[in-house]
């Protein structure tokens, strides 16, 4: 799939329609007319409506992967990257990202996008489609990351602690495409924290819930702030409406 310019109307999936088929690219960004934030994603799991998303783990084996005896010139439009012993299907990385983890001067810090990948048993290289041509060329001395796109697999798992990523406005079967809001009012499920009108929130240890917004909790989740209170204070197994700041 080809890159897209920043669209206001031509949208290919409805607002509150959940798809079996990919209809946009991934983290792409829509604006309702009163200024709510939407990205288009794909379920890890099943979801439920009104309560908040995180995104996926990265693969550790893809993770700064030293290059060894590949490389890459610059103006290629497809690269062979190395990776640990780690298996990943066919497009797992399609919309997702290549970025240069450490390496030679001038090109430590790159990041380009993916359109698609080829499937790897983890001993073989990952063969990527990118979005634009190499702006610089990659060593086979360098070290890169492959990682997904925050919003291809979303999950709402308490044990999950990978970033927020946004909230169903409505239920999403697994593995289908959905509209998540990231931006605006929105109905999100509250947990036990009391906070005051206008408070930052975070994601809750509670399954889905936000609370009250604090440097760390018991279980380590993430501490971002994902919006602030508005209207009423949220309580415990209640969803209010809150207004939502990922984006």
């Amino acid at each position: 799939m080809s890159v897209n310019p920043f669209k206001i109307t031509g949208w290919s999936q409805a607002l509150n329609q959940i798809s079996a088929t990919k209809k946009e690219i991934l983290g792409s960004l829509r604006i309702t007319n009163d200024g709510r934030k939407y990205r288009y994603a794909k379920a890890g799991e099943l979801l439920a409506q009104g309560k908040i998303c995180q995104t996926p783990a990265a693969i550790a084996n893809h993770i700064a992967q030293v290059q060894t005896a590949y490389g890459a010139a610059q103006g290629a439009s497809t690269i062979s990257v190395i990776v640990g012993a780690t298996a990943a299907a066919a497009d797992y990385y399609a919309d997702g990202y290549f970025c240069v983890y450490d390496g030679a001067a001038g090109t430590v810090g790159y990041t380009t996008g993916v359109i698609s990948s080829a499937y790897s048993a983890g001993s073989a290289p990952i063969v990527c489609q990118l979005q634009e041509p190499l702006a610089v060329a990659i060593l086979a001395t360098d070290t890169v990351s492959l990682v997904k796109n925050p919003w291809d697999g979303v999950m709402q798992n308490a044990s999950v602690a990978f970033g927020p990523a946004g909230v169903p406005n409505v239920a999403v079967t697994n593995a289908y495409f959905f509209w998540c809001q990231t931006g605006g009012v929105c109905a999100v499920l509250g947990d036990a924290t009391p906070t005051a009108l206008g408070a930052p929130l975070q994601v809750s240890a509670t399954e889905g819930a936000v609370g009250k917004h604090t440097e760390t909790n018991a279980t380590d989740v993430t501490s971002s702030i994902v919006g602030y209170t508005q209207y009423v204070i949220p309580v415990s197994t209640k969803y209010h409406p809150i207004y939502l700041k990922i984006e």
